[in-house]
């Protein structure tokens, strides 16, 4: 396994979310190419706040599914190799963990 540390914390807040999923993809595309020669087997993030956050914190928060949704578009829709999310969960930081803050559309396009 393969974890990209905090790449929203470091990137996110200086660019623009098109630079910021472009390099993403970037990324996501040598990862998936280290999966073809055998080098790792899977890759994630590893996040301090985004994935934790409000997503009214603009340039804090990011939305998981248009991470999913890049690796979809790097690796194929069910071929990709992007599985792992890695956030802090503890008595002092237990939102990843027990709130909502994460939205996913539905195939209609139904934000739940």
């Amino acid at each position: 396994m393969y974890y990209l540390h905090n790449p929203y914390e470091a990137q996110g807040p200086y660019n623009t979310d098109n630079v910021f999923f472009d390099r993403l993809a970037g990324a996501f595309e040598f990862l998936e190419s280290a999966v073809q020669q055998g080098k790792i087997r899977d890759y994630g993030l590893a996040s301090y706040s985004c994935f934790r956050v409000k997503p009214s914190e603009a340039k804090i928060h990011l939305n998981l599914q248009k991470v999913h949704q890049v690796a979809q578009q790097v690796g194929g829709d069910r071929d990709h190799h992007f599985r792992y999310v890695q956030v802090p969960i503890n008595l002092m930081m237990p939102e990843a963990f027990c709130e909502p803050w994460q939205a996913f559309e539905d195939a209609e396009g139904v934000e739940r």
